[in-house]
């Protein structure tokens, strides 16, 4: 996804860094892979919280399947829609 974004133009918008760290310390995220349990997490933070520290996320995903449908409903005759690209593999 993040491939996705950075290739077609995605503009990262700004977030609150500091926002986001002092939200990842209080639930105890660390870099990697580690799950996150919702109950645990919502002990810590508050759900408007949880969101606002992860809106970024959301904003990726929204524009993937915007790109993704663009891509696959829109009349290109170019040979880029993903059916196309995918038919050539």
């Amino acid at each position: 996804m993040r491939a996705a974004c950075r290739l077609n133009g995605y503009s990262y918008p700004e977030i609150n860094k500091e926002f986001e760290h002092e939200v990842a310390k209080k639930i105890g995220w660390k870099r990697g892979i580690h799950p996150i349990y919702f109950s645990k997490v919502l002990k810590e933070i508050s759900e408007h919280d949880l969101l606002t520290a992860t809106e970024w996320c959301k904003q990726q995903i929204e524009f993937s399947i915007n790109l993704a449908n663009t891509l696959e409903n829109g009349d290109r005759k170019d040979g880029k829609r993903v059916s196309d690209i995918l038919a050539r593999l």
